[in-house]
């Protein structure tokens, strides 16, 4: 096979394919709008290849765990590990200077209501 009769192949089938394109309904209009998109504006062209491109191998690639070791646990596994479990403090012991400064606030007794009653630190007093 020589050069001649493989682009005389090629040629045939880009015909063909062509001819199967145009026989899909809309396709005239598809094309007059990639020709004048392209006219306008080639570059905004190229970008919508590349995200059409892009948005058919995203939805064709295979799917896949993101947690690939992932084993999975008896209920007597996951017993063994509740019970094993002990909770870290959400907040430090205060330090001194933060004790001195919760005995320096003023408490309001009750519900909030009109009337309600303070406690006043010892130090407004004293």
């Amino acid at each position: 096979m020589d050069l001649q009769e493989t682009q005389r192949i090629l040629t045939e089938y880009l015909h063909e394919l062509a001819d199967l394109f145009h026989r899909v309904p809309g396709s005239a209009i598809f094309l007059r709008y990639v020709k004048s998109s392209y006219q306008d504006d080639p570059i905004r062209s190229a970008v919508e290849l590349f995200l059409f491109l892009f948005a058919v191998r995203y939805l064709l690639a295979p799917k896949y765990s993101t947690k690939p070791g992932v084993v999975p646990l008896t209920e007597d596994e996951i017993d063994d590990l509740v019970d094993e479990w002990t909770p870290e403090p959400l907040v430090g012991n205060p330090t001194s200077l933060e004790e001195m400064e919760v005995d320096k606030r003023t408490v309001i007794v009750g519900y909030r209501t009109p009337s309600f009653l303070l406690l006043l630190p010892d130090a407004l007093w004293g």
